[in-house]
């Protein structure tokens, strides 16, 4: 029976077949070609063994992974992330080099090379930009970028290779480091405020601004060529990373100066040099007749210094002058027809604006008149007997022989006779400070209340601001406001007199309704910040259009320990609320400017130094009418 489908092989060797004729071209061996069947057969097996294994078959007829192709493409693997500046990228940038169809070309050490793409702060690429690729892939792990932006990239190229540009990545301000001028302080003539305002920035240690930062800075004079003394608010907290000094100003002309700024925790900085010059003050005053307080028109005053004279001016209306010096100390002498001359001595002139001292005149007369007043305790008003009191011709004559010397009374009263003109009257008593004032002596009048507020020497750290006034208006007040602990705002006056035992450490000691004063606050401890005083006229309290409290004959002394440190008088102008000065530590700056607490409203908000308070005539009228006097 015939055995279908058998093998080739298997058919050739039986005999029971006929044989089979040679393939053509040559006899080949029995031997050989059955050797060859049995391998024929042996790899067709192994072949169906082999598919049957593999999960998808055997469809195509290669086996194994398909080969990679050449290098042709750079692509960022792992992108750079947002980072501080200055600060690594992490994780580490991976470039991978691909072929065609995306894969990674594992035999590639190409060298690849990363820079900056899109640069939106113009900022500096730093760490290793070029690394040889290891299976493929190149790690950049020390990137950094040394300047705030929003939206960098960065690109990679390698020679022969498309190159790939990365995802937009953002940097941000590292930790406050530094602090650096950003606005100079500029040239400025002395006692004028340097402007434009000098800025301090925090910064990080790239330079990067740190906006969230609200240090403290503090600016000092760093180089002093003519041992100057910087005015205005020199500690201001950050606002946005920018600390901003508004009222700078020094006092003294020189080349070369420079300013230092510190933090705690930061590194500071010292400015670019600048150079102060020997500035002009606006000098204001008037001349008055001593007899009745109005202003004499057509009176002429002479500023003298070393006894030259180099500025002359004719007072106008209501005796009013106005004229421009350069900063020192002069001598001013003032003479009207019918009047006796007078001069006033050693008065200084300083910052932007200088209000001296009314020049008083009194009318000539052949007849002698009289002086009198009384020597008072500036913080009781008590009389002080035993007191001696010296009269010298001339307006703050404080050196020389006297032309006559006295001792007050035991109600500490004295009196002088003598002929018109216009004196200075000093008194020196036992744990009191030397204080003077101006008196006058009319002929054929006897002119009293010219008393003089001795105040008692106190610590040095002790400040004690007296004022004193004539006869009219009868009733003017002293205000102080001041920083407290909490940061807030006190206010000391009549109704709210304070405490030198406690908060605020001022105190109001008397309130002096019926002229003349003394009314004294005194300040025994300062706290950081901006104290304001000012003086207000409540007799006149609701007028409009008051000129009462300029020529009132009001004075203010400063004091502090046993030292007077200035004296101001009133500008020669309408109002009734003067504000006189803002102290702050030992910087003492005037302000003397009138305004009307009576309409609140109208009067012009004045940016201070520091501590964001406006000006103090909201306040004060708001507590006046708020605390009638009976």
């Amino acid at each position: 029976m015939t055995q279908p489908n058998q093998p080739r092989a298997q058919q050739q060797d039986d005999p029971s077949r006929a044989p089979r004729r040679p393939w053509a071209g040559g006899a080949v061996s029995t031997e050989r070609r059955r050797r060859q069947g049995v391998l024929a057969r042996g790899g067709f097996w192994l072949g169906v063994a082999l598919c049957s294994v593999a999960v998808g078959g055997c469809a195509k007829n290669s086996v194994g992974p398909a080969p990679t192709g050449p290098a042709a493409k750079l692509v960022f693997t792992v992108q750079p992330s947002n980072a501080a500046a200055g600060a690594m990228n992490t994780p580490g940038v991976q470039v991978t080099v691909q072929d065609a169809q995306g894969n990674t070309v594992t035999t590639a050490n190409t060298s690849i090379t990363v820079a900056i793409g899109t640069n939106p702060a113009s900022g500096t690429l730093a760490g290793t930009k070029t690394v040889a690729a290891a299976s493929g892939v190149a790690t950049f792990s020390t990137l950094s970028l040394n300047l705030v932006g929003t939206g960098y990239t960065l690109t990679a190229t390698a020679t022969g290779l498309t190159g790939a540009t990365s995802s937009a990545f953002n940097i941000s301000a590292g930790a406050a480091a530094k602090v650096v001028f950003t606005v100079q302080p500029s040239n400025a003539a002395a006692g004028a405020m340097n402007t434009p305002a000098v800025q301090v920035t925090v910064q990080d240690a790239q330079g990067n601004t740190v906006t969230t930062a609200t240090t403290s800075i503090t600016v000092a004079i760093g180089t002093n060529p003519a041992s100057g003394t910087l005015s205005g608010a020199t500690t201001v907290a950050a606002l946005n990373g920018v600390a901003t000094f508004s009222a700078l100003s020094l006092n003294a002309a020189g080349a070369g100066y420079t300013l230092t700024a510190s933090a705690t925790g930061l590194t500071g900085a010292t400015s670019n040099a600048f150079n102060i010059s020997v500035g002009l003050t606006t000098v204001t005053g008037s001349v008055i007749d001593g007899s009745t307080g109005s202003g004499i028109q057509g009176a002429v005053a002479h500023f003298l210094r070393s006894g030259v004279q180099v500025a002359q001016v004719t007072a106008g209306a209501d005796g009013l002058y106005h004229t421009t010096l350069t900063p020192g100390t002069y001598d001013v002498s003032a003479e009207a027809t019918g009047y006796v001359g007078v001069t006033l001595y050693n008065t200084a002139v300083s910052g932007t604006t200088t209000v001296i001292e009314p020049l008083t005149l009194v009318p000539t007369s052949p007849f002698p008149g009289g002086i009198s007043g009384s020597i008072v305790d500036a913080r009781t008003g008590v009389g002080i007997s035993g007191a001696t009191v010296e009269l010298r011709l001339g307006m703050n004559a404080v050196s020389g022989a006297p032309l006559a010397t006295t001792s007050s009374d035991a109600l500490g009263q004295y009196q002088f006779s003598s002929l018109p003109n216009t004196y200075t009257v000093l008194v020196n008593a036992t744990g009191y400070t030397t204080a003077v004032r101006t008196g006058i002596v009319v002929g054929g009048t006897a002119v009293s209340g010219q008393n003089v507020a001795l105040s008692s020497v106190g610590s040095s750290t002790e400040l004690r601001i007296v004022l004193t006034w004539g006869a009219q208006p009868p009733d003017i007040d002293s205000h102080l406001t001041g920083p407290t602990a909490d940061g807030g705002r006190f206010h000391v006056y009549f109704a709210a007199p304070g405490s030198l035992t406690g908060t605020p450490w001022a105190a109001l000691d008397i309130d002096d309704v019926t002229s003349y004063g003394p009314e004294t606050i005194t300040i025994v401890q300062q706290l950081s910040g901006v104290y304001r005083y000012s003086v207000h006229d409540y007799s006149d309290r609701f007028s409009t259009s008051s000129t009462a409290l300029a020529t009132s004959g009001a004075r203010v002394d400063v004091y502090r320990g046993s030292s007077l440190i200035t004296s101001f008088f009133p500008p020669p102008q309408d109002g009734t609320l003067w504000t006189v000065f803002e102290l702050q530590g030992e910087q003492l700056t005037a302000v003397n400017t009138m305004t009307y607490e009576s309409n609140p409203s109208t009067v012009q908000v004045r940016q201070v130094t520091a501590g964001g308070v406006g000006n103090d005539a909201m306040v004060i009228h708001a507590d006046v009418t708020a605390h009638p006097k009976p």
